[in-house]
């Protein structure tokens, strides 16, 4: 049997994870059902695939994994070690302009 293409608009009968109230509040906002490349439905927009698309190859697919993941982890740790500077640096500043 043949495997369906995912990235499309699939049929509102075809979702069963929600209420059908809830189904007929989406579609009345003007949303479809659109099944993702990785198998999960998101609520979109018709308009909205098209972005989507465009967004499939932003700046974070390039970069490279390992300078993410020491980014995200470590930022804060950054932060704090500068702030930190700063202040030592206008202390000894003052310090030192005191006498």
């Amino acid at each position: 049997m043949k495997e369906q293409r995912r990235d499309r608009f699939i049929d509102p009968d075809e979702v069963t994870d929600i209420t059908e109230e809830n189904k007929q509040y989406l579609l009345k906002k003007g949303l479809l059902p659109f099944v993702t490349k990785y198998g999960k439905v998101k609520w979109i927009h018709p308009t909205q695939k098209g972005y989507r698309l465009l967004n499939k190859s932003s700046f974070d697919d390039f970069r490279p994994k390992t300078f993410k993941r020491i980014l995200d982890r470590y930022i804060w740790i950054i932060s704090v070690v500068a702030v930190a500077a700063f202040v030592i640096g206008i202390g000894l500043w003052a310090t030192n302009n005191l006498f």
